[in-house]
């Protein structure tokens, strides 16, 4: 089955990546040739607070994502050619959602036809069971208090063979592996009012992180036998596997960049934000050798405490067939080449299907260039070097 639908052309879309740590916003317009026109970009950061709140953090990210659509819009107004846009794609990382993939087995004693009817009954069963069911981590919550963000099909076989196409054709047997993702319904509510405010009557669809970067990289990559992806958000840490064309499992763990910049702002009695920048100077050197050597050593025991729920993660990953060696790291942060030297280490080779240590690589913006050429008249300077955004760019235009 196919990931991506069918690409139109001449749209014009709104891209909002919620992240933990920051926020961005692009709106681009996608010509009949496949290039871009970036119209406005823009990245902020999330403010947070001392205590991990999900009510604080959600009232930090709307703060943020008021700002970048304000600027949006102004600069949609101002722009002569693209008028109102044709829909808003809002990127959601961890905390505001979960995910489960399920793999759903039909078998029948006499072959029958595959049709649109039986695949939407196939999604709109298990996604019912999904969200009546799935312990969100985010709080004891009902049925009617979550909403239903994807449901996918990843993969499909008949008969035991993996097909892109299945509508028409006849099978006793169809396994298919369904991506199915849950958001907290205030939260939801909450962005979809706030996106209204500034383009009001513009369909909205929210799409997941672990999703955009399996379609993404499943679309240009030579994938083998799978890749893992380490995003290190802000709040959490979030592992996805990928085995065999579609998302195995999705683990989060409560520590992320933000838990670092915590206990630094304990210790030199500062708020979280103003951590984040003492440590962008420290690493530049125009900081006190005392407190060089004082953030360092909170860094080394931010960085140990993640490594072991780092390896947590793996070990639950791993439990019934080794990962792929491929690693795939995503940080927008400063602390990316820290997170990295953690993944690389030679003793998680353990988890590893052939035994050799991960092979980690940054996702990096230029990838997306080849199949989705940014035109020249943009106004989204920087964009090109925003690896999160030039992706969820590469998947809208490939998407709708």
């Amino acid at each position: 089955m196919q990931l991506f639908g069918k690409n139109k052309i001449d749209k014009k879309v709104l891209i909002l990546d919620i992240g933990g740590a920051s926020a961005g916003s692009a709106v681009a317009v996608f010509d009949k040739s496949g290039e871009a026109k970036i119209i406005s970009y823009a990245r902020k950061p999330v403010n947070f607070l001392f205590d991990v709140n999900l009510d604080a953090s959600l009232r930090c990210a709307l703060n943020t994502i008021t700002k970048l659509l304000e600027r949006s819009h102004q600069e949609v107004v101002v722009s002569t050619e693209i008028g109102n846009i044709d829909y808003v794609m809002c990127v959601f990382s961890s905390p505001w959602f979960v995910s489960q993939t399920k793999e759903v087995l039909k078998t029948e004693k006499e072959s029958f036809e595959v049709t649109d009817d039986v695949l939407v009954k196939l999604l709109e069963e298990e996604g019912k069971v999904f969200k009546e069911k799935h312990p969100l981590f985010f709080g004891n919550n009902k049925g009617e208090s979550v909403e239903i963000l994807e449901h996918n099909f990843m993969k499909v076989e008949l008969n035991g063979y993996h097909t892109d196409q299945s509508i028409g054709k006849k099978a006793k047997t169809l396994k298919s592996y369904l991506y199915l993702s849950l958001g907290l319904r205030n939260a939801v509510d909450k962005f979809k009012k706030e996106i209204s405010k500034f383009f009001p009557n513009v369909p909205i669809y929210f799409k997941t992180a672990p999703y955009v970067t399996f379609g993404s990289l499943y679309s240009i990559t030579n994938i083998g036998t799978g890749f893992c992806v380490v995003n290190t958000g802000g709040e959490t840490t979030d592992l996805y596997v990928v085995r065999d064309s579609y998302v195995d499992e999705t683990i989060t763990f409560p520590r992320g960049v933000n838990s670092f910049y915590r206990s630094l702002s304990k210790e030199f009695n500062i708020t979280p934000r103003e951590a984040v920048s003492m440590f962008a100077s420290v690493l530049r050197g125009h900081r006190l050798e005392s407190d060089y050597e004082k953030v360092k050593m909170i860094l080394d025991k931010a960085l140990l405490e993640w490594a072991d729920f780092f390896e947590k993660a793996l070990k639950q990953a791993s439990e019934t067939k080794p990962l792929p060696i491929g690693m795939f790291l995503m940080s927008s942060d400063i602390m990316s080449s820290f997170f990295k030297e953690a993944v690389e280490q030679k003793h998680l080779a353990y988890y590893t299907e052939i035994g050799k240590p991960f092979k980690v690589a940054d996702i990096n913006a230029k990838w997306f260039m080849p199949h989705m050429p940014i035109k020249k008249d943009s106004n989204g300077k920087g964009i090109e070097s925003d690896d999160t955004l030039m992706m969820e760019l590469f998947f809208a235009k490939k998407f709708f």
